[in-house]
């Protein structure tokens, strides 16, 4: 951190202003003394790294209470993450692109996960600057992050009944 002449010098201020600021800033813990005029920043731990902010948009409102569901929530919120659900699901919304992207662009998220999409829908969200992660759903083939199970049909062409 450069001393308070330097301060002083390219801020255009008087250097006792400086100092003072300098002092409250030590105070509060944000500087730390490193010897005769030499400071060193100290960010407090809730500056340093900000949560990323993460909304999921289940299939859904009951998605949200699923064992999965809740220990996915925790286990991220236990790495830093801010974890929320969108206020409708996918369901509510009648899996509506045009609903979603009203919704989505309302919402302060720094990435998705869509729950059991449909494809219509992941491709939207495929489309979209910020990150999303799709859980099940229509996702094979599609620009994103996803994971699922991949189920065979229960009865194939040429599946015999008897």
């Amino acid at each position: 951190m450069p001393g308070a002449r330097q301060l002083a010098s390219e801020l255009g201020v008087d250097r006792k202003t400086v100092e003072a600021g300098l002092c409250l800033l030590m105070q509060e813990g944000l500087l730390m003394a490193q010897g005769a005029g030499r400071r060193k920043i100290v960010l407090p731990e809730k500056l340093a790294s900000p949560s990323l902010r993460l909304a999921v948009l289940e299939y859904e409102p009951a998605t949200k209470s699923e064992s999965y569901m809740v220990e996915m929530q925790q286990l991220l919120t236990k790495a830093g993450y801010v974890v929320f659900s969108a206020p409708k699901s996918l369901l509510e919304l009648g899996m509506e692109v045009v609903k979603i992207e009203k919704m989505v662009k309302k919402i302060h998220a720094d990435a998705w996960m869509v729950v059991s999409g449909s494809r219509e829908v992941l491709e939207w969200f495929a489309g979209q600057a910020f990150p999303t992660f799709a859980l099940f759903g229509r996702r094979r083939g599609l620009p994103l992050a996803e994971v699922g199970q991949d189920k065979p049909p229960a009865m194939g062409k040429n599946s015999r009944s008897g």
